[in-house]
């Protein structure tokens, strides 16, 4: 395994163990009655405690270096299949059942993966996917509307979308 070190890890180390010595040179001079051994055992304690404590923040460091790699590259595999699919922009994804849902107004891509869901856009959509079933669709206009669930209701205002229906009871209307 290859361990990488950060700059700012690197310095915080430093100076955490240049504190340790500072203080090991402080409790000399504190304990001047004390044998060496007793001192030199005080501040390798010291130093040890130290030490422990800058390597767990360096384990906190690491950890949330690793979580905000993974949300990237989370996002990057959504922005990956979204071009695949011939989409770009913000994809918004509902995965919860029965819930009331508006669109931001940053997305350009919905991906419904749930049932009974009520959802609305304000806005123009590039695509609308829908996986579920029973699901109840409000929204401007939208470029495409994919179904791969079974009966489905999307209402639109403006536009003539590309509809692909591989689901079954769907429904698509201009109001």
């Amino acid at each position: 395994m290859t361990r990488t070190t950060s700059s700012r890890t690197t310095l915080a180390l430093f100076a955490t163990l240049g504190l340790a010595a500072t203080m090991g040179i402080a409790a000399c001079s504190q304990t001047i009655n004390q044998s060496p051994s007793d001192v030199a055992s005080a501040a390798k304690a010291t130093a040890q405690s130290v030490a422990s404590d800058a390597a767990e923040q360096g384990k906190a460091a690491a950890s949330s270096a690793a979580s905000y790699a993974s949300a990237g590259a989370s996002e990057a595999a959504d922005q990956a299949q979204n071009l695949a699919k011939g989409t770009t922009g913000k994809t918004f994804t509902v995965s919860d059942s029965n819930t009331v849902v508006t669109v931001p107004a940053d997305v350009e891509n919905v991906h419904i993966q749930s049932s009974n869901v009520k959802l609305t856009s304000t806005h123009a959509l590039t695509s609308l996917v829908i996986d579920g079933s029973n699901n109840s669709v409000n929204l401007e206009s939208a470029k495409k509307i994919t179904f791969t669930g079974s009966q489905n209701v999307v209402h639109y205002t403006s536009g003539d979308p590309d509809i692909s229906d591989s689901g079954t009871g769907n429904s698509v209307s201009e109001d």
